[in-house]
């Protein structure tokens, strides 16, 4: 609620950036949950990140094995990139922490986080 009014009362695009961050760190503690909760119903070992070895950094290393272990389609896998390189490419400009693109942000969020949480849900019944 408190997004929503900051996204309603403000035009500073400082503030609106701050704002795109803050999905971007949902996101990445959201597909890191996920992957942790998998792994642990899984009972297999979770590849452990190393930045030598991984180019695609951590987030990359936990949708990688939310997408093996959901079997997301690679039509969904790649919506879910685009939305993450978006969140990280370009929140921080001011073009792009204009209110109509938090706003947009925001609501794409939310339905990739239920969209997970459901396809978790459905394989994962707990």
């Amino acid at each position: 609620s408190e997004i929503d009014q900051a996204i309603h009362d403000s035009n500073n695009n400082i503030i609106n950036s701050g704002i795109i961050n803050t999905f971007r760190e949902f996101t990445k503690k959201l597909s890191e949950n996920i992957a942790k909760k998998i792994q642990s119903l899984e009972g297999d070992e979770f590849p452990q990140y190393n930045p030598d070895e991984n180019k695609l950094g951590e987030m990359g290393q936990y949708r990688g094995y939310i997408k093996q272990k959901l079997n997301l389609s690679e039509s969904e896998d790649k919506f879910i990139t685009s939305f993450v390189d978006i969140l990280h490419k370009e929140g921080g400009h001011n073009f792009f922490s204009e209110k109509l693109y938090v706003r947009l942000t925001r609501n794409i969020c939310i339905e990739i986080a239920l969209f997970l949480l459901s396809k978790t849900k459905a394989k994962y019944p707990t």
